[in-house]
């Protein structure tokens, strides 16, 4: 539950409205023609600003006007800091004034928003107080509260323009409002990228928009629209318009606040041995200013996401109790189980065996060594083995023409086929002490990078989901002359995202399937061990809730940190039919301008090409660190932990003190003559290398071409 506050500007009134029920509280008289409102984060003071150029100081809670100052001009918008040191009002004209609120509400001199013009209309704060984003007409103009100085952002919202703006409760996005010139009650809700300056396709409602505000989760915009001014919420998720109520005529302003009357107090508790650690996520717009936990054993703390070490195993009542802003607080409760010692899982049996193109076994491969096996996210999975090539199981494999299937036994100790590649790669060396030979496999995800979109394929696609382009392409290829790898349709369901591309003769299937699952807001896709074709959007795992510990489940670790994929300006280039899409951050501090380019003449639409654009340009302005990390021995099962699953890793170790939550991108497990497993994961963001050429695909076939 939260509120919000509208000034109707013929009633001269402040009306409090109860959300997302829409019930009307006790307005209060805030002077002549109010024009606009601005709450505090606590939402415990609201700015009123009126036509005549009075900026009005109200406490809402209790009704009162405790103070008016004279700002002058023809204010349009106000908006206020986060900690209501300084207010800010917008003129008609682009000037915009500065209240000191610290200093008696001392007036200040005014400055620019942007170009000269009369069509100033709204402007919103981001919640760090740094940056005022402001609309001119059809432009957005983002100001820099500091130093003074303004640069336009978006210059495209059409002639009608934009009468309105909000910022999210964590300061990631603003929404626009447009009207739309020689229609009648429809509107318009632009999602603004505030880091990329990238505008996402509009929402839609009825009403011509006069004022929104977002609710304190960021989950939610309210819109007032139309003559009656009709309260609409729009759920920014999906983009569904719910009527919530008209306002009365001559309601124009509209302020949300930031604060819940009531907190949340969830939490989640991951465990290894008697390491348990808890996490209270800062769910936006929560203000959680204080926790308190109970371990349920005596032992207490005050931290957001505690670690905490049991002295006996059991199971604990683990309580946590926060406070907010507001000084409203919650509770909540569960129960836990911590044991004695990490749990081991007893020796798995291995087995690797050759097998002809259509998968039928022609012989176990007993005497190999060196075996190991990696799955990837995203990537292709591989194996790789060695063998006395003077044996007679060596002549069961040949490259080009022999599976690799791989199996690993269950809990029950059934056979489970964990992986199927086609062998590739070979090595054959000489000796007096013999002929050692080594082979690789890669999936058959690999094998797709080796057939492209052929003369007399299908290649313009036209509003189609992109699960099924990406299968058609595959089933076009099954279906040619000796191309059926036995590729089957498994659970890749539409994703929702409907897309027109242009595929080009010649370009490979791997690669135009990664186009689309790499563009915003993506997908993973997988060939699995039975040739199916398997995808999930956005991506695949679950939350394991598993801890990944440094002296518990964690024998050894690396964590390394790769500056080379940072990047805060990109130019993504596509076709040359297309328009290049140009990216860099509002603002690049101490760490100044980090540019690349990346080309992929693949991408012929030019819708993707911006959606594959904000995707990259999203991973490569973050440096975030990588974890290899060896495995306790017996630890692992992959019904445990498998791709794409996350994972709590802490390790406190020198320098590092680390809690955090990582995804698993990659597994690798080596498997020793003896039969004992030695697992490797890689956990971290799954990011590719924005200053290669896109030809990295074309080259995830080398294991079956290069040794």
């Amino acid at each position: 539950m939260h509120k919000a506050y509208v000034v109707n500007k013929s009633s001269s009134r402040l009306v409090p409205v109860q959300l997302p029920g829409g019930t009307h509280g006790t307005s209060i008289s805030v002077g002549t023609t109010p024009v606009g409102v601005a709450l505090t984060a606590h939402g415990s003071v609201a700015w009123v600003v009126r036509s005549g150029g009075v900026l009005a100081q109200v406490y809402p809670v209790i009704g009162i006007v405790v103070s008016t100052t004279t700002v002058g001009g023809t204010p349009v918008a106000v908006a206020v800091t986060p900690d209501n040191t300084t207010v800010y009002v917008l003129m008609r004209t682009g000037n915009i004034v500065p209240v000191d609120h610290v200093h008696t509400n001392a007036v200040g001199s005014a400055f620019r928003a942007g170009p000269t013009g009369t069509t100033y209309t709204g402007m919103a704060i981001t919640p760090d107080g740094r940056w005022a984003y402001v609309i001119k007409g059809s432009s957005v103009i983002q100001v820099d509260l500091q130093l003074r100085t303004y640069r336009t952002v978006v210059s495209s919202l059409g002639t009608s323009g934009g009468p309105a703006i909000a910022i999210s409760p964590d300061g990631t996005m603003a929404y626009v409002t447009r009207k739309v010139t020689g229609t009648t009650g429809k509107g318009y809700l632009y999602p603004l990228v505030l880091s990329s300056g990238v505008l996402r396709p509009a929402l839609r409602f009825t009403g011509t928009p006069w004022a929104v505000g977002i609710s304190a989760d960021g989950s939610t915009a309210y819109v007032l629209a139309a003559t009656v001014a009709n309260l609409i919420s729009v759920t920014l998720s999906t983009g569904t318009a719910t009527t919530i109520g008209a306002q009365g005529s001559g309601s124009v302003g509209i302020a949300v606040t930031s604060i819940p009357d009531v907190p949340t107090a969830d939490f989640t508790a991951s465990t290894g041995g008697l390491v348990a650690v808890f996490l209270a996520p800062s769910a936006p717009g929560q203000a959680i200013t204080s926790w308190s936990w109970t371990f349920g054993d005596g032992g207490t703390s005050t931290v957001q996401n505690p670690i905490h070490t049991y002295l006996q195993p059991g199971t604990y009542t683990v309580s946590l109790r926060v406070t907010n802003a507001r000084t409203a607080t919650a509770t909540s409760s569960q129960a836990i189980t911590v044991y004695r010692r990490v749990v081991l899982s007893p020796p798995r049996a291995w087995q690797f065996v050759a097998a002809d193109t259509a998968g039928t076994p022609v012989g176990e491969l007993t005497k190999a060594t060196s075996r190991q096996v990696s799955w990837s996210v995203n990537d292709v999975s591989t194996a790789s083995f060695g063998i006395n090539g003077s044996h007679p199981e060596a002549s069961l494999v040949e490259e080009l023409a022999s599976d690799l299937l791989i199996y690993r036994a269950s809990d029950t100790g059934a056979k489970v086929l964990r992986f199927r590649g086609r062998i590739g790669a070979s090595s054959d060396t000489g000796s007096p002490a013999g002929l050692a030979t080594s082979f690789s496999a890669s999936d058959y995800r690999g094998m797709l990078s080796v057939r492209q979109v052929w003369t007399g394929s299908t290649t313009t696609f036209a509003t189609i989901d992109e699960a099924d382009l990406a299968w058609t392409l595959i089933s076009q290829s099954e279906a040619r002359a000796a191309g059926a790898f036995g590729i089957q349709r498994g659970t890749a369901p539409t994703t929702g995202i409907v897309r027109s591309q242009q595929c080009k003769v010649g370009t490979s299937i791997a690669t135009l399937i990664d186009n689309l699952a790499t563009a915003t807001p993506g997908f993973e896709w997988e060939i699995d061990p039975t040739l199916r074709f398997n995808l999930w959007a956005p991506e695949r795992g679950t939350d394991g809730r598993q801890v990944l510990d440094y002296g518990g489940t964690v024998a050894s670790f690396r964590r390394t940190v790769d500056p080379s994929n940072f990047r805060n300006a990109l130019r993504y280039v596509g076709a040359n039919t297309l328009t290049p899409v140009l990216l860099q951050a509002l603002s690049f501090g101490a760490v100044g301008r980090w540019e690349t380019q990346v080309t992929d003449s693949s991408i012929t639409n030019q819708e993707l090409l911006a959606a594959k654009a904000q995707a990259a340009f999203a991973q490569a302005q973050t440096v975030r660190p990588t974890w290899t990390l060896v495995l306790t021995p017996r630890w692992w099962t992959p019904d445990l932990l498998w791709l794409g699953d996350s994972v709590r890793v802490v390790i406190r170790y020198g320098r590092l003190a680390v809690n955090t939550i990582l995804r698993v991108t990659k597994i690798t497990v080596t498997i020793g003559d003896d039969g004992g497993e030695t697992v490797t994961i890689t956990a971290g963001p799954v990011l590719r290398d924005l200053v290669k050429s896109v030809q990295w695909a074309l080259q995830r076939i080398s294991a079956l071409e290069h040794h």
